[in-house]
């Protein structure tokens, strides 16, 4: 419950801020499959550039031995991990070439911090026992993809994140809210440290620009 909270805080807190500006919210759906949740509020500062916050925080767990839930994800998925982030970064496209779709680039900075149970051999059975781990980690975001309008008010958002943070020395396969998926030891994708998320994100305008309103009643 304070998680939720937190979350709502600090994305009513900017949207109170920059209460002039043309504001959006968005969920990313990508990160729901590992139990994530992922908002973001975008404020347009002009046609070409917005400010951008998201948080959120994961809660997911599973049994020492079962491997059969998602065994694409597995090695994702320690027994219990509970996490919370926060980005804030920027977003830059051009409108005025076609207002109903367009690309954007995002850049972003963020910190994680989480709290999890790892899997380790024991050192005399050599049977996976349950290690408690927490940490906070800082990283850098980047982000390229394609914005496609819905409908007056509604958008969808599609791309891939790549991001960035100093490696953890407990795991080499984890995944961390607002980063993604660890990339290391997947072929020329594997950067240690390195992370990449898909974006499928939905955006709904809460003050949405008065042109493209006018736009839509015609």
């Amino acid at each position: 419950m304070r998680l939720w909270l937190v979350c709502i805080t600090l994305l009513a807190f900017p949207m109170a801020v920059w209460s002039q500006q043309r504001i959006n919210i968005s969920l990313n759906a990508a990160p729901l499959i590992v139990n994530t949740l992922d908002v973001k509020s975008e404020f347009e500062l002009s046609k070409s550039m917005s400010l951008q916050v998201s948080t959120g925080f994961r809660a997911q767990g599973r049994k020492i031995n079962d491997s059969a839930q998602m065994p694409a994800l597995v090695e994702f998925i320690p027994p219990k991990h509970r996490s919370a982030f926060l980005t804030v970064g920027g977003r830059f496209f051009n409108q005025e070439i076609d207002p109903y779709q367009y690309p954007f680039i995002e850049v972003g900075l963020t910190g994680v911090y989480y709290r999890e149970t790892i899997l380790v051999p024991d050192q005399i059975t050599g049977e996976p026992v349950g290690l408690e781990v927490n940490d906070f980690k800082i990283g850098g975001t980047a982000t390229i993809g394609f914005s496609l309008q819905l409908s007056k008010r509604l958008r969808t958002d599609l791309g891939l994140q790549a991001s960035y943070s100093p490696p953890r020395e407990d795991a080499l396969a984890y995944y961390l809210p607002g980063m993604g998926f660890t990339t290391y030891g997947y072929g020329i994708l594997g950067v240690k440290g390195g992370h990449l998320q898909p974006v499928i994100a939905l955006k709904y305008a809460i003050k949405p620009d008065k042109r493209n309103v006018i736009r839509w009643q015609r």
